[in-house]
């Protein structure tokens, strides 16, 4: 229910909204704030913003990437390794997001989703996966805010030189958590200031207001379960194309063959399949497939049909859903 108290409710106070997310969002907002502010309307919510997003990027900065230098202490190889993986997990929806349209660069950061992360308990595979996040980040460096850059950028090494001495906690910690936890507080502040001024500056624009402030790059999306339906007939002796398009971990593929002749389907990167390696679906089947079943790369974005027939052409139906 619409009450006149939800209007001063802080909305960016949300436990759901990590601090990467409200920093990524603010940063946005706070460039598109500038290029508007053509009259100087905007003058004091963006000196506010300013300070406040470099405050809570500094304790963001102090709480894990001093690793090996503050208090003259370091992380185990365990701690930096868990809070190596606890900030790429954090930073898979920003970059996912980031790099919709650029599936190139996002597997740059990603060649495999979470799952090599997720798999790698071998310290030297950890820190190669290490050096290559950070060559990543730094060589898109304009795309990120300077303390997430810095972040990954000291991983390697600090993870290195807690391999090699193997000493003692950061003591740290907590004391800036508290201090990230206050930041955060007035920068969930600031950007309601910079929601409520746009909304009397440019009263009745929603479209502008819309364009100012993306609330969709604060909490993940979520996909839907709805399932996409493709049919189609293919031909004696033929290769297809089903779909083309990336696929998220989680998706499954149900293909139903409504033909006589055993039928053929796999994943490739290119629309002529050379070397693909084929999955059955029988004669008058249907058979579910997880994605990784039919994609043996991050590269493949095709899914295949072959209908090895000399003489009859086959119906199909696929359904495409995330789970």
């Amino acid at each position: 229910m619409k009450t006149i108290e939800n209007l001063f409710l802080n909305f960016f106070d949300d436990k759901n909204i990590t601090s990467y997310r409200l920093q990524y969002f603010a940063d946005e907002t706070l460039a598109k704030l500038i290029n508007v502010n053509t009259g100087g309307q905007y003058d004091a919510v963006i000196a506010d913003l300013t300070a406040k997003i470099a405050a809570m990027s500094n304790f963001q900065v102090q709480i894990l990437i001093d690793i090996s230098q503050q208090m003259g202490k370091t992380y185990t190889v365990n701690e930096i390794f868990e809070a190596f993986m606890n900030e790429v997990r954090l930073q898979f929806g920003v970059i996912q997001e980031k790099y919709r349209n650029d599936e190139k660069t996002f597997l740059l950061f990603y060649p495999q989703g979470m799952k090599e992360y997720n798999r790698s308990r071998n310290k030297t595979k950890i820190h190669s996966l290490m050096v290559a996040f950070a060559d990543a980040i730094l060589n898109h460096a304009a795309d990120f805010p300077p303390a997430t850059v810095t972040l990954f950028t000291n991983f390697p090494t600090a993870f290195q030189t807690a391999q090699n001495a193997q000493s003692s906690k950061m003591g740290m910690v907590s004391s800036n958590r508290a201090s990230l936890h206050k930041t955060r507080e007035a920068l969930n502040e600031s950007l309601l200031v910079a929601v409520l001024t746009a909304g009397a500056v440019e009263k009745g624009n929603i479209i502008k207001l819309k364009a100012l402030f993306d609330f969709s790059l604060l909490l993940p999306r979520h996909h839907s379960a709805a399932k996409e339906k493709y049919h189609g007939l293919i031909h004696p002796n033929k290769t297809e194309v089903a779909v083309h398009d990336t696929f998220p971990e989680g998706t499954r593929i149900r293909f139903s063959n409504f033909s006589n002749i055993e039928l053929k389907i796999g994943g490739h990167a290119s629309a002529d399949g050379t070397g693909i390696v084929w999955q059955t679906v029988k004669a008058n089947k249907t058979k579910t497939f997880r994605i990784e079943q039919l994609m043996t790369s991050p590269s493949d974005t095709y899914i295949l049909i072959f209908n090895p027939d000399l003489n009859d052409a086959c119906a199909w139906q696929m359904l495409r859903w995330v789970e």
